[in-house]
C-alpha cells in the first residue's frame, strides 16, 4: 500500500516582493481593461502563433526602444557626479521619466499579451480536429515536375 503524499511549496518571497507582485497583476488587469475600452487602440484578435510573435516582437521592440532611453538618462546623472556644475535634480529627473515610461510601455505590452494568450486559448480549443486535407487543398492545382513526369505517381 502506498501513501498519499501532499506536494508542499515553500514561497521565499518577501512580503514587499509579494506586494508588488499583486500590484503588478492588477495593473495588468486595469491596463488590459483600459485598453479594451479604449475606441482608438482596440486589442486585434489573434488567430494564430504566427500573429502572437508579431504582436510580442512589436512590443518588445518598444520595451527596448524605451530601455535605451533610460539607459541614455542614467549616463547623464553618471556624468554629473564628475561635473559639479551640471544638475543632478535634472538628471535624476530625466531617468525617473523614462523608467515612468517604461512602466507605461510594458503594462500596455503585458496587458495586450494576456489579450493575445486568451486568444490563442480560445482559438486552440475550438478546434476540435484538423481540416481533412482535401478541405485544406482547395484552390490549388496538381503540378506537373519540370522534366514532364507527373508528381502524383
Amino acid at each position: 500500500m502506498t501513501k498519499a503524499f501532499e506536494q508542499l511549496e515553500m514561497d521565499t518571497r518577501t512580503s514587499l516582493e509579494t506586494a508588488i507582485r499583486m500590484l503588478a497583476d492588477n495593473a495588468i488587469s486595469s491596463a488590459a481593461n483600459a485598453v479594451r475600452s479604449s475606441s482608438g487602440d482596440a486589442l486585434t484578435h489573434c488567430r494564430n502563433r504566427h500573429e502572437a510573435y508579431g504582436i510580442a516582437a512589436e512590443h518588445v521592440a518598444h520595451i527596448t526602444s524605451t530601455l535605451k532611453r533610460v539607459k541614455g538618462d542614467m549616463d547623464g546623472l553618471l556624468s554629473t557626479l564628475s561635473d559639479p556644475n551640471r544638475p543632478a535634480l535634472e538628471a535624476a529627473s530625466d531617468v525617473y521619466n523614462s523608467l515612468a515610461l517604461l512602466a507605461q510601455v510594458t503594462l500596455i505590452g503585458a496587458a495586450k499579451m494576456r489579450q493575445t494568450m486568451n486568444d490563442l486559448y480560445d482559438e486552440e480549443n475550438s478546434q476540435t480536429s484538423p481540416l481533412p486535407i482535401e478541405q485544406a487543398a482547395e484552390g490549388f492545382e496538381n503540378v506537373e515536375a519540370i522534366d514532364g513526369d507527373s508528381l502524383d505517381e
